[in-house]
Formats: structure tokens, sequence, C-alpha cells
């Protein structure tokens, strides 16, 4: 299972990701190349964000096999909100279309908690997941 984190506390904001999706066998598993699509489209989000409206230090950038993480300090915080609200909403509808293989957990902005969307398909982000 890959789990991934998003985090937005203290005016940073990260993403961690581990695991394998293990819905394929290594190299054609379909699940993973997307949740690390989206992780390297997370990085390239930090470095776009450091060019165009600056950083608090250096963005943090790991990718390797199986895991990923991006942090990031942004001197625009709403801006950077924004733009990482749709990686977080990539993440979000994998998780809801393969609940088996990821599971997300948010920390910060006032929560913590574990994902419990069954279908992101059918329910916006922002709204409480179903029981």
């Amino acid at each position: 299972m890959i789990r991934v984190t998003f985090g937005d506390m203290g005016g940073a904001l990260w993403l961690d990701m581990y695991g394998h999706a293990n819905s394929a066998e290594y190299g054609k598993d379909l699940i993973c190349a997307a949740a690390t699509a989206l992780a390297y489209t997370a990085a390239q989000l930090a470095m776009d964000l450091d060019a165009d409206y600056g950083l608090e230090g250096y963005p943090t950038v790991q990718l390797i096999q199986g895991k990923a993480t991006v942090r990031i300090q942004p001197v625009n915080l709403e801006v950077a909100r924004a733009q990482w609200g749709v990686i977080r909403r990539g993440m979000e509808m994998l998780a809801g279309n393969y609940p088996k293989n990821i599971k997300i957990y948010y920390i910060g902005n006032g929560e913590s908690r574990e994902d419990k969307t069954e279908d992101s398909r059918a329910e916006p982000a922002d709204m409480e997941p179903r029981a």
C-alpha cells in the first residue's frame, strides 16, 4: 500500500509518500506510476514556486524508489496552498478509485486525520467523508 501524508503547518507545506501499490508487478503498476507522477509534479511545483514567488530557505525534494518527500515553506502561502491543492486533489482522486492501494493522511491546518473517503469521485474533497 502507498501511504501519503499531506502537511500544512507553521507556514510549511509537505507531501510524504512511501510504499508500493502492489496492483501489478514492479515496472507495470499503473497505480504506482500515477502516484509517482503526482509526486514528481509536486517536486516541480516546489521549484516553480521558488522561482516565481520565493521560498523561505531551500525546498526539500527526495524522490527515490518507494519514497517521495517534498517540503516547502513558501513566501506566498495562499498561492502555494492553491497550487498544492491540485496535487492533493489528484492524489485524493487516485485514492478514491483505488482505496486498497493508497491511503492518505492529513496533518496541520486544523486537521490531523486519516482519509476515510470510499470513493472520491462521488464527493468533493472539502465535504465530510461518508460514514
